[in-house]
């Protein structure tokens, strides 16, 4: 098994006006059906008796052959969100459990995964450019997304995530509220903007509709390519909070934490394009046998501590 990482493009098509050389055939005597030339006449052309050659029609792929972008693989698109779900090691490589979950679907199709890695708000319109087979990278499932491409529930945030905020909460950040009239960050394309904004699933309900119901000043919210970005604004002290996933508290102790304000459950899906129907069966049913043979339990046991399993885990 091949695993590609990084972000890839489209196999370069031949420059305008480049044509294949035809090979120049030897000078040799006339084939059967050509002319003849003889010099007691005109020139006179015989029937070829030989059976024309005819060339098998070429398969037409289906089913999952025919949706996959290149054949014999399952391209997935991924995105930087963070530990323990995508993240990169000391040699640069992408890690966590959903390199692992996609890895494993891959497998059980029977092809061969090409893992890309881009930006979490080109994810929605690569699968609709059928750039990528699939996405996983924990994508929220909303109304909105949903309506632009196939999203499989595979885990969830059931108890939120905790808005994260300097060491020592100098603010005193305990609830939502808390957050009116401050600067906080986000990535692009994540529903945490929504979420500010009351913008796709959130309008009327956004956090800055609650900042204004209360007579308090909106939120200031600045958005980043990605997520690791967006935290690192906190730690520069150029924003008061980060909302987005709170495990990255642990990997800079004494510098950032979470709060007591906590953003609402989520669920989140692997994304398929919806003109992929056929795509979008193979990896439900994928999905469905590893969550059945304990698979799935077993991938997302090696990432999360046992405490967050149920939190994580859309197993009931």
């Amino acid at each position: 098994m091949v695993l590609v990482f990084g972000c890839t493009s489209t196999p370069p098509k031949p420059s305008a006006g480049t044509e294949t050389p035809t090979p120049t055939p030897a000078q040799s005597a006339p084939a059967s059906g050509e002319p003849s030339q003889s010099s007691s006449g005109p020139a006179t052309v015989e029937p070829s008796t030989a059976p024309q050659a005819t060339s098998a029609p070429t398969p037409q792929a289906t089913g999952v052959a025919a949706e996959v972008v290149a054949p014999g693989t399952l391209t997935v698109c991924t995105a930087l969100v963070g530990a323990p779900a995508t993240s990169t090691d000391d040699t640069g490589q992408l890690v966590g459990y959903n390199v692992a979950y996609a890895t494993e679907l891959a497998s059980r199709l029977g092809l061969t995964p090409v893992i890309q890695q881009v930006d979490f708000s080109a994810l929605l319109p690569m699968l609709q450019a059928h750039t990528c087979d699939i996405s996983v990278a924990s994508q929220n499932i909303t109304a909105e997304r949903s309506a632009q491409v196939s999203l499989i529930p595979y885990t969830q945030a059931k108890e939120g995530f905790p808005v994260v905020v300097q060491d020592n909460n100098p603010l005193k950040i305990k609830n939502l509220g808390d957050l009116c009239g401050l600067e906080v960050s986000a990535a692009d394309g994540t529903t945490n903007v929504d979420q500010v904004k009351g913008t796709g699933d959130f309008v009327g309900q956004g956090l800055n509709d609650a900042c204004a119901a209360d007579g308090k000043d909106a939120i200031t919210l600045r958005t980043f390519p990605s997520e690791s970005d967006a935290v690192q604004a906190l730690l520069d002290g150029s924003v008061a909070a980060y909302l987005g996933n709170s495990n990255y508290a642990a990997e800079y102790p004494g510098e950032i934490q979470t709060s007591t304000a906590v953003l609402p459950g989520t669920h989140q899906g692997i994304g398929v394009a919806l003109d992929h129907p056929a795509l979008n069966g193979a990896v439900q049913a994928a999905l469905a046998a590893m969550i059945s043979d304990g698979t799935y339990l077993n991938i997302l046991s090696q990432y999360v501590l046992s405490q967050s399993l149920d939190n994580i885990s859309i197993i009931p």
